[in-house]
């Protein structure tokens, strides 16, 4: 783990630019990559902005994750994201902000994604990335030149070769950090009410 920050924007404004390096390929559909010409997965863009950025956060030493188990007859794991030291939310991106207040130690992985998409929508992963291209992307993202693109593009293949050390070392965290943010994105969604 290395500790400090490396990224000059958000981790999850580089999955945002550079979803290729990230994400599945959509069949049909889909986000469309702003710098390539590939179409990605909704769904895959949205796991891969929560893995990556858990991912930047634990390298970055600011933040650990512990497995715990939750329910009573249908046990499942969730993860607890620690917070090591204080930091800016603004440098780590969207997912952060459950952890952004002075006095919070640790916040479930599946609050903060809830966090990020509200209740009651009906595209939670849609509706995670439009939030991090305006509070990430859009914040923080300034080309002025081809320079900054090659810089951000440089900087998203460090990001996915983080990311892909991560998931190698920790293959169990990721795991569950993927099915903990689909948990977050079903809670989010419409209930349907039989009366």
């Amino acid at each position: 783990m290395r500790s400090g920050k490396i990224l000059s924007i958000p981790a999850d404004a580089l999955v945002y630019m550079f979803p290729e390096y990230f994400a599945k390929k959509a069949t049909f559909g889909g986000f469309k990559a702003p710098y390539a010409n590939v179409k990605v997965s909704h769904n895959s863009l949205f796991k891969s902005m929560v893995t990556a950025t858990l991912a930047y956060l634990l390298h970055s030493g600011v933040a650990m994750a512990k497995l715990i188990k939750v329910g009573r007859i249908f046990k499942h794991e969730e993860i607890v994201l620690v917070k090591l030291k204080q930091f800016r939310q603004s440098d780590y991106g969207v997912l952060t902000w459950c952890l952004s207040g002075k006095n919070t130690r640790e916040a479930k992985l599946v609050n903060c994604v809830m966090s990020v998409i509200g209740s009651d929508k009906s595209s939670p992963d849609k509706e995670y990335i439009r939030t991090v291209y305006n509070y990430s992307v859009k914040k923080h993202v300034k080309i002025r030149s081809n320079l900054d693109l090659e810089k951000y593009r440089r900087e998203a293949q460090q990001l996915y070769s983080i990311w892909i050390q991560q998931k190698q070392a920790y293959p169990r965290i990721y795991y569950v950090a993927e099915d903990n943010a689909m948990r977050a994105a079903n809670a989010c969604k419409p209930r349907d009410y039989d009366y």
